[in-house]
């Protein structure tokens, strides 16, 4: 059974089926034909600083978090420009199987986790950059 590994990018989808670079801050899909369990990994880093940017595309785009502790969806974590001025923090969502989507407002004490893959819609706007900070 072939299982692909995907995530969206600045330049539409991106696929690889075996071993490679994973982006920390990015999220990823993973597909199987069949039921894989636990998915573990090796040979990584974990990110020690204490705030990372990357840039958003518009529309959807696939993040998580960085750090190995949680993180408060709040402005003072988390925050995106948007050609260098400043824009309301949208709310995220992830899925939970067997619930559907559960979404996390901002600034209402909800936060994004670490190893797990959030989608954030920055609608029709470019040039943006996220930041999170701990």
């Amino acid at each position: 059974a072939c299982t692909q590994i995907s995530r969206v990018s600045s330049t539409g989808v991106w696929f690889h089926t075996s071993g490679g670079y994973m982006d920390i801050g990015s999220a990823y899909w993973v597909h199987s034909a069949t039921e894989l369990g636990t998915i573990s990994t090796s040979g990584g880093t974990t990110y020690s600083g204490s705030s990372r940017s990357a840039p958003l595309t518009p529309g959807w785009n696939m993040i998580a978090s960085p750090f190995t502790q949680s993180t408060l969806w709040i402005n003072a974590n988390a925050s995106i420009s948007c050609g260098g001025s400043p824009i309301s923090l949208p709310p995220v969502y992830y899925y939970v199987a067997g619930s559907g989507y559960v979404k996390i407002e901002p600034n209402t004490g909800g936060s994004i986790s670490p190893w797990r893959g959030y989608m954030l819609n920055a609608g029709a706007l470019s040039n943006c950059v996220l930041t999170l900070t701990k």
